[in-house]
This record gives C-alpha cells, sequence and structure tokens, in this order.
C-alpha cells in the first residue's frame, strides 16, 4: 500500500512541468514568509524537504527547499540571546540529512572538492580557543565559528545524496532566487521610501543580509536563467526566463549598491552576447529576440522622459561619493593589525569575532556586533591566518575545476557569474558569508555529482 502511494507520488513528481510549480510554490511561500512570518516559511520549506526526501530518495529535489530557507529571514537576529529556533532546525535538518546518507551509503569519489571546506570547518573553529571579544552581552556570536562547519555538511549531504543528474533542477532552483530576492527589494524599498527623500540614497538591511548582498546574490543567480534559456525549448519558458532577468535588473537597482550598478552591466552584456553566439543557429531564435529588445527599446522609448532622472541620480546620488572606499580601507587597516599583532594570529587568524563593536544590523544597533571587514582576503586571514588563506585558494580552484569539467554550455555562462562575484568579493562580503556560502556548497555539491555520473556514462559507453 506504502510504496504504491509512493509509486503514484513519484509518477506525480516526474511529470514535465512539475519541478516549476513546485518551484513557484516554494517562492511563493518564501516570499510570503519574508513579508509575514518567518517561522512558517521555513518550518514549510524544511517539512516540504522531508516529503520530497521519503517520495523520491534523491536530494536534487529538495535543492530548492534548502537554497530558499534563509531568505525567509527578515529582521536579523540579537547578538545576546543564542537563536535557539533556528539552532533547533539546522539540528533537526542535519540529523535527517545524516541519517538519509547513512542510509544510501558515503561515496568519496563524488566529493571532488571536500578538502577546502575541510580545511576552512577546521581552521575557522581552532581561534576559539583564544577568542576574548564575546562574552554574555554577544554570545550568540558563538555561532559564527561553526559556518563553515555547516557548509563543510551541506556540502557531503548534497554531493553524495544526489542520485542522479541534477543540473537543470540547479539551475532551475537558482533561477527562482531571480524573482524572490527582487520581490524583497521591493518590498524593502516600498516600506522604507517615505524615509529618505531621495530613495536612491536608500541603504537598507534585507533581515538576511544588507542591501549590498541583495545585489551579489542576483548576480551570483542571473547566469542560470541564461543557462535555461539556451537550453529550454519552450517558447513561454523562454519568455518567463527574460522576465526573471528583467525583474533581476530591477532588483538590482533597488539595491542602490555601487557595486551592482558596476558589476550588473557587465554580467549582462557578457551573458546576452554568449546567449547570442549559443543560439543563433536556433530556429526564430534571432527574431525572437529582435522582438525582445524592440519591447524593451520601445519601453525606454515611452519612458525616456525618467532615463535623464535615473542617470542624474545613478551619478550623483548613489556615486554621490564617487569610488570612494566608504570606510573600507580603515576596516583593511584594522583586519591587518589584529592579524599582525601575534604569530598565532598570522598562522591560524585571530577568529571570525576578532572585533566587536556597537554597529547598525538588521535587527537594529547593537553593542558587541562582529565586525566583518567586506574583503574576501581580508576576512580570510582574520578567520583563518595563512593556513585559511591556503584553503579558501584549495575552495576557489576545486570551484573552476569542477565548473570545468561539466557542461561546456553551463561552464560559459557560469564562468563569467563565478569571476565577477569573486572580483566583487574583494571588497564586499562573499566567502565566510552564510547566504553565499550556501549557495556555493549546492552548486558545488550538485555540479561535481553531476560530473560523477557523467564519468560513470563515458565509462560505461566504453565497456561497448
Amino acid at each position: 500500500m506504502f510504496n504504491n502511494i509512493i509509486k503514484k507520488l513519484n509518477n506525480i513528481i516526474n511529470m514535465k512541468y512539475f519541478f516549476d510549480i513546485y518551484l513557484i510554490l516554494l517562492s511563493i511561500i518564501t516570499i510570503f514568509g519574508y513579508k509575514y512570518n518567518s517561522i512558517f516559511g521555513i518550518e514549510v520549506l524544511i517539512i516540504s524537504s522531508f516529503v520530497m526526501l521519503i517520495i523520491t530518495n534523491d536530494m536534487k529535489y529538495i535543492i530548492p527547499n534548502m537554497l530558499f530557507i534563509i531568505f525567509n529571514i527578515n529582521n536579523g537576529f540579537k547578538v545576546d540571546e543564542i537563536p535557539i529556533f533556528l539552532i533547533i532546525n539546522v539540528i533537526i535538518i542535519i540529523i535527517t540529512l545524516f541519517i538519509f546518507i547513512i542510509k544510501n551509503k558515503l561515496n568519496l569519489r563524488k566529493m571532488k572538492s571536500i578538502v577546502g571546506f575541510i580545511g576552512l570547518a577546521i581552521i575557522e573553529l581552532i581561534p576559539l580557543c583564544w577568542n576574548k571579544t564575546i562574552n554574555n552581552d554577544n554570545k550568540a556570536l558563538y555561532f559564527l565559528y561553526f559556518g563553515n562547519l555547516g557548509y563543510l555538511l551541506l556540502y557531503i549531504f548534497f554531493s553524495n545524496g544526489i542520485r542522479s543528474k541534477s543540473i537543470n533542477f540547479l539551475a532551475k532552483s537558482f533561477s527562482y532566487l531571480l524573482i524572490i530576492i527582487s520581490t524583497e527589494c521591493i518590498f524593502k524599498v516600498v516600506e522604507l521610501k517615505d524615509t529618505v527623500n531621495n530613495i536612491f540614497s536608500l541603504g537598507y538591511f534585507s533581515g538576511w543580509g544588507v542591501c549590498n548582498e541583495a545585489a551579489i546574490m542576483l548576480l551570483v543567480a542571473l547566469p542560470f536563467s541564461f543557462y535555461l534559456i539556451t537550453k529550454e525549448k519552450n517558447i513561454l519558458l523562454i519568455v518567463f526566463e527574460m522576465v526573471k532577468i528583467i525583474l533581476a535588473v530591477v532588483g538590482v537597482i533597488l539595491t542602490f549598491s555601487r557595486g551592482g550598478y558596476i558589476f550588473l552591466p557587465i554580467e549582462i552584456s557578457i551573458l546576452t552576447l554568449l546567449l547570442i553566439v549559443y543560439n543563433y543557429k536556433r530556429s526564430g531564435f534571432k527574431y525572437f529576440v529582435v522582438s525582445i529588445m524592440g519591447i524593451i527599446t520601445l519601453y525606454i522609448f515611452i519612458r525616456c522622459d525618467y532615463i535623464p532622472i535615473f542617470i542624474d541620480n545613478v551619478f550623483n546620488v548613489v556615486f554621490n561619493n564617487g569610488l570612494s572606499d566608504s570606510g573600507r580601507i580603515e576596516l583593511y587597516k584594522s583586519a591587518f593589525a589584529i592579524f599582525n599583532s601575534e604569530g598565532y594570529y598570522r598562522l591560524f587568524g585571530a577568529g571570525i569575532v576578532s572585533e566587536v563593536r556597537g554597529l547598525n544590523t538588521a535587527y537594529g544597533f547593537q553593542e558587541g556586533s562582529a565586525v566583518i571587514y567586506h574583503s574576501t582576503l581580508f576576512e580570510t586571514i582574520i578567520i583563518g591566518g595563512y593556513t585559511g588563506l591556503i584553503f579558501l585558494l584549495i575552495l576557489i580552484r576545486d570551484k573552476y575545476v569542477s565548473l570545468y569539467k561539466s557542461d561546456k554550455v553551463l561552464f560559459a555562462f557560469m564562468i563569467v557569474g563565478y569571476i565577477l562575484v569573486d572580483i566583487y568579493g574583494m571588497c564586499d562580503n562573499t566567502y565566510h558569508m552564510y547566504y553565499y556560502m550556501i549557495a556555493v556548497s549546492i552548486i558545488m555539491a550538485s555540479i561535481d555529482s553531476d560530473n560523477y555520473y557523467n564519468n560513470k556514462q563515458i565509462d560505461y559507453k566504453k565497456l561497448f
């Protein structure tokens, strides 16, 4: 009886457009959770992931669940209270996925990128031995030291738990982030627009991150929509991907992030060129692109009166101080001074909570908040010293190598996002930040798993 039910449910899941409908529902739940009730959104995503695991026995079907969870967070956390709700849910997820992996056996050959994850997890914990910045007033910050351990577990779970080719599921899941994050940016701007004279001067916390970080995640997700356009045959789904891309552009604009404004045109231009290169032979594609460009041009023509106002706001409000460092140089000097103050700091780092200050956070102004150094380089040497930097370089190398070994069309589109976001990360928060590292862990696990199955197919063909 139970097996028959599971079989019927599997038949439904394997229907042609089931995953698109499923993603739409999860996106609606995430947006609803973000807007009205984070706990509701998170719990629904977790429960639905358990159901999907029971039915399919394949973690590729829970990629969107795990990816979307953090984007329900709308209010940040207090530094003086351990986030019990979050910890309980993390423990439940870990135990469930651990049981799933034990049941299906660990496959070390699928985990090609594990060394960097292991190294960063260990090196992040070592500075706990000499931490002097955390006390009862900011005890929740202890949680930060276990971030890289969480990313390691996520990578292990997904690289082993994905039991069939998953790149299409991965790409579709990330493409829906364009809708989720852009919608959240719209919500925040509408909510806060009356607090400033000009919305282009608005800087805000999304809850799970700041507006700059929303721009980063949109840049991470954009290549997946372009990739899907290349692979998709259904004209309506191609149009839908283009709608996501347009919405992502709106989202980045509403982050009012200088980095977003600089890197978005570069990324869109390169991805569009690749789209033309990979699709110019497809029947009717050229006419389709011309039609889309015509619609965009017509819209620009209709709204041409707003373009000078927009340009003026970009140059005179967003870039009011040009490419000034906005205090980053002082942060870098502070990071280097701490890093250089002790020999064991240089070797193993001062720790992710090496310095605390009174800072504005998503929860409001909080004393004793951890200082983030707005640079992959400086954040890494603070967290793990030279040893941490070595393991991060190993992780980055593995990220690019595994992508190179994957589908060449996927490689062409994703390498653009990889490189631009890594450059962006030299002056903003990417590596070691949970919103980015969760995404990277899932991407690398999925690609490593797919490479494994591709190699198995090659080996099988060699037999004949």
